[in-house]
């Protein structure tokens, strides 16, 4: 007797459980690089056709991709500007044990000076330092358009995941960059206690001068002399108008504790 032909139904289920899949995939080496302040930043050298590997500071835009901010003189620039290919390795902190052990994220990509006035905020939010010469003439923006993720989440744990499932794209975010320094400015100005009632109680960290510095619709960043800290919200956002309702989740969670 032959099999059954699979009904429409069951087709779409099984479209939808893999899509969870994928989205469940991409959470964790996502989490990796929202929570990175420094990454491996690999480029290609101009004279040897080599690959290059640097040190950089990082932020990520509202959709996760990472941006940077690099000097002229810094060698990975100057490769930058005869070829954008790029690549980015970030991994969990905390070490403890086996460094292997760790989750890392890698990315492949192509480097894309047209940043927005939105991309240039977060990063310098992220990187307060970055300020005071930001805006010399030999140092430059640029995000990376990603292409492919590999992530490995410890021994064992190895996989690729899509970079469409890997950006948040979609309303939500792009209506949080509209907001976003609104929303983080009503958080640090009157609600400064919950942010640290957020770093102390929920993420374990010590009292400090901790303050909001980005916002998208997993969670929030925090910043404290040169510290970060990634704090996710109880559910993703599903509108914009939602993000108080998660502060107040988090307010009360961290009462409670």
């Amino acid at each position: 007797m032959p099999d059954a032909i699979p009904s429409s139904a069951n087709k779409n289920s099984a479209n939808d459980n893999a899509k969870a899949d994928e989205a469940e995939k991409a959470a964790a080496p996502r989490l990796v690089l929202r929570s990175a302040k420094t990454a491996a930043l690999g480029t290609i050298d101009q004279n040897t056709g080599h690959p290059y590997v640097s040190y950089a500071t990082i932020a990520t835009n509202m959709y996760g991709a990472p941006l940077f901010l690099t000097s002229d003189l810094a060698l990975h620039s100057q490769n930058v500007a005869k070829d954008p290919r790029i690549s980015l390795m970030v991994h969990e902190s905390g070490y403890s044990g086996d460094p292997l052990a760790l989750g890392r994220t890698s990315l492949i990509g192509t480097a894309n000076f047209n940043i927005s006035s939105a991309e240039r905020q977060r990063y310098l939010a992220r990187n307060p330092e970055a300020a005071g010469y930001a805006d010399f003439a030999d140092f430059h923006f640029f995000s990376m358009k990603i292409e492919k993720v590999h992530f490995v989440g410890g021994f064992g744990r190895i996989y690729q995941v899509d970079p469409v499932e890997f950006l948040t794209t979609g309303s939500c975010s792009d209506e949080l960059v509209e907001i976003e320094a609104d929303i983080i400015e009503h958080m640090n100005s009157d609600h400064g206690d919950a942010v640290q009632l957020f770093a102390t109680k929920l993420l374990g960290a010590e009292a400090d001068d901790w303050k909001i510095s980005g916002c998208d619709i997993e969670g929030c960043d925090l910043i404290a002399a040169g510290k970060t800290l990634r704090l996710a919200f109880p559910q993703p956002l599903q509108s914009a108008k939602n993000t108080r309702h998660a502060f107040v989740e988090l307010a009360e969670r961290a009462r409670t504790l």
